[in-house]
C-alpha cells in the first residue's frame, strides 16, 4: 500500500509537470526514488534498536515485501518501461522473472529445513554484511561523477513524498488498526526509510537518470536524520 501511493503521488506529480518535458529516464528515476525505501540496511537496524526483536518480524516482512517483491518486481517494471532499451511488455516479465534476488529467495527457503556447515553459514553471513559498504563504494564513485548539480529540485520532491508524506498517511491510517504501538512505529519507520540503493542498482541497469537517483540518495540519507526522530516523537509514546 505504501509503495502504491507513493506510485500514485509520483504519477500525480509528472502528470502535473507534464509541460516541463521530463525524459523517461528521469521519470523512471523519480518513480524509483520516491516509492523504494532502504528497509534492510537502514530499516532492520533501525527498527531493532527502537522496537526490539520482539518486532523484527514485522519489519522483515514489510521489508520482504516491499524490497523484494517491490524493488525486483515493480521496481524491474518501472526501469524496464523507463529505460533506454524500451522493452515490450513480455521482456519485461522475462526479466522479472530472472531477477537474481527472486531466485535466491526461493533457494532460501528451499534450503530453510537443512541446516548448512558453520564454515558456509558464516560466510554467507560474512558476505551479505560485506555488501552495504560496497553499496556505499558505489553511491560515493556516482556521487563524484555528477559534473552538474540541476537535479535538486526532482530529488527533493522525491524525498518529500517518499520520506514525509507517505510515511505521515501510513502513521494516520495505522492510528485506526488494533496493532500494538510499536508494530505500527515499526511499519511508520519502514516506510520512512530513504531510497534504496537497490535504486541505483536498477538506474544502472536500464541506464535511468543518474543524477537524480545519486541526489536522492545522497540527501535522503542527511535528511533522514531529521524525519526519523519526528516519526519517533509522534508515534513513539
Amino acid at each position: 500500500l505504501s509503495v502504491g501511493l507513493g506510485f500514485a503521488l509520483t504519477s500525480a506529480w509528472l502528470w502535473w509537470q507534464r509541460h516541463n518535458c521530463w525524459s523517461s529516464a528521469q521519470q523512471g528515476s523519480f518513480h524509483l526514488t520516491a516509492t523504494l525505501g532502504n528497509t534492510g540496511y537502514l530499516g532492520y537496524p533501525i527498527c531493532l534498536a527502537v522496537a526490539g526483536r520482539a518486532y523484527f518480524g514485522w519489519a522483515l516482512f514489510y521489508d520482504l515485501l516491499g524490497t523484494l517483491f517491490m524493488a525486483y518486481g515493480f521496481g524491474v517494471w518501472v526501469a524496464s518501461r523507463h529505460g533506454s532499451s524500451h522493452a515490450q511488455p513480455w521482456q519485461v516479465g522475462l526479466h522479472i522473472l530472472r531477477t537474481p534476488a527472486l531466485w535466491s529467495f526461493a533457494m532460501g527457503l528451499l534450503l530453510t529445513r537443512e541446516p548448512l556447515p558453520g564454515w558456509l553459514s558464516q560466510g554467507l553471513a560474512a558476505f551479505a554484511w560485506s555488501m552495504i559498504p560496497l553499496s556505499l563504494m558505489i553511491l560515493g564513485m556516482r556521487l563524484a561523477q555528477v559534473k552538474r548539480w540541476g537535479s535538486f529540485l526532482a530529488a527533493g520532491v522525491a524525498l518529500l513524498i517518499k520520506i514525509v508524506i507517505v510515511p505521515l498517511l501510513v502513521g494516520i491510517g495505522l492510528a485506526f488498526t488494533p496493532y500494538p504501538p510499536l508494530a505500527k512505529l515499526v511499519l511508520v519507520l519502514q516506510s520512512g526509510m530513504p531510497p534504496a540503493i537497490a535504486t541505483l542498482v536498477l538506474t544502472e541497469e536500464y541506464d535511468l537518470d543518474r543524477e537524480i537517483t545519486v541526489t536522492a540518495l545522497a540527501v535522503g540519507y542527511l535528511a533522514a536524520l531529521l524525519t526519523l526522530p519526528l516519526w519517533l516523537g509522534l508515534w513513539g509514546s
